[in-house]
This record gives C-alpha cells, structure tokens and sequence, in this order.
C-alpha cells in the first residue's frame, strides 16, 4: 500500500495540506472521493467546493470524475444487457 500510495502522491492525488502518515493520506482520499461523489450528484456545499478549489490538486479530482464516470457507464452497461435478455 505504501508504494501505491506514494505513487499517487507523487501525482498530485492528494490535498496541499497534509502530506503526513498513510492513515491522513487516506482520509485524504475519501475527502477527494466524497466530493467528487456529491459533485456528481450536484449535492456539493459551496463552502466545500471552495475549500477544494484552494488545497485540492486538480489531478486528484480528475482521476476520481473520470474513474466514477467508467464505473456509471459501465454500470448502465450491464444493467441494460441485463434488462435485454
């Protein structure tokens, strides 16, 4: 994990702030991922969407919109393909 985790800081997946143990890492992640997910759902607090506009890497929220929006399509995919036979 420690590798991968690494990795991804290196580009840029995670907020300005805190670059500390795997543990804040983490939590680092699941805030991208929150925010990303309330994005999605047009949910998003205007004071979240500024604090993440400030401290977060835009490399972070495009990797996370774009594997969400694969996970969508793929989903829809397969619930169709589902629904035709």
């Amino acid at each position: 994990m420690a590798f991968f985790t690494h990795s991804l800081m290196e580009v840029g997946f995670y907020m300005q702030s805190d670059w500390g143990d795997e543990r804040t890492q983490g939590a680092l992640m699941w805030q991208v991922i929150k925010s990303v997910l309330a994005a999605f759902f047009g949910v998003q607090k205007e004071q979240q969407r500024k604090k993440d506009f400030e401290e977060g890497k835009p490399v972070a929220f495009i990797i996370v919109g774009l594997l969400m929006a694969l996970v969508l399509v793929v989903g829809v995919f397969m619930l169709a393909m589902s629904a035709a036979d």
